[in-house]
């Protein structure tokens, strides 16, 4: 709970300034999305600092959802309903599984980097990295692809209507400082 309240008082500050503020994705831990409290928690931290929730996001792995799929789906449901916004991050680091997709709101598909790698070495990688892109957009999921680390795989990203690329190729981890005075 506590990096959510600093993470809406940084959305706050950035208002406050003027910025238009960047979404921000919050990762929710396994221990906080397995509370039964989880939405209230949440809800109070952004209710407590009045932060539109267009600039949250919230990223729940596949791994969470799977340990308890009939809580994660209504869970999520709920947390949708109220407006947030909600990724599954890692998407094919474990035991993916493309019905997932289908029972859960999710707006934003993160593709797990191991994805790319794969992807990098095999033409039959580059066929599922953009089947997975195809499939989410026609699932009407915005497609973040992790892990991007050279300009090749920006090309292809790029080349399959990728929506984000994330990684070192654009950027390392900064701090709120450094972050401000590149890009607000």
């Amino acid at each position: 709970v506590y990096i959510w309240k600093q993470i809406c008082k940084m959305i706050n500050h950035w208002i406050e300034k003027g910025w238009k503020p960047y979404p921000v994705s919050l990762n929710v831990s396994p221990v906080h999305f397995r509370n039964r409290t989880i939405i209230k928690e949440i809800t109070d931290v952004v209710k407590e600092y009045n932060t539109p929730l267009e600039y949250l996001e919230l990223e729940i792995t596949e791994s969470v959802i799977l340990d308890d799929m009939e809580y994660a789906i209504s869970t999520i449901e709920e947390l949708h309903k109220l407006g947030f916004r909600i990724a599954m991050d890692d998407f094919g680091s474990g035991y993916s599984s493309l019905n997932l997709l289908n029972k859960l709101s999710i707006d934003v598909l993160k593709i797990d980097k191991e994805f790319l790698n794969d992807a990098s070495n095999s033409d039959k990688g580059k066929v599922v990295i953009r089947d997975i892109i195809a499939m989410a957009k026609d699932l009407d999921m915005q497609v973040v692809c992790e892990g991007v680390e050279k300009h090749e795989e920006v090309e292809f990203l790029q080349a399959t209507d990728c929506d984000k690329i994330q990684g070192y190729y654009y950027a390392k981890p900064m701090s709120i400082i450094e972050f401000e005075k590149k890009y607000l």
